[in-house]
């Protein structure tokens, strides 16, 4: 897949460039931590653990999983 594509997809808030060949969604990632009370935003914890930044709240569950997608 093109990265122009790729980054298309990807949803401020997410670590790395959106992989549609994963087929997966953000919400079903365990690096997924879903605010209290504003489901379904949430953040992706990798972006803290990379860039000690809280990062942006994103939708889990239209937001295209990355490659560091984990069940």
């Amino acid at each position: 897949m093109e990265l122009e594509e790729r980054m298309t997809k990807t949803l401020l808030g997410q670590l790395t460039w959106a992989n549609p060949e994963m087929n997966a969604k953000c919400e079903d990632c365990q690096h997924f931590k879903v605010e209290v009370g504003k489901a379904p935003l949430g953040k992706c914890a990798l972006v803290k653990a990379h860039t000690r930044k809280v990062g942006a709240s994103f939708d889990g569950k239209i937001a295209v999983a990355c490659s560091k997608f984990e069940r």
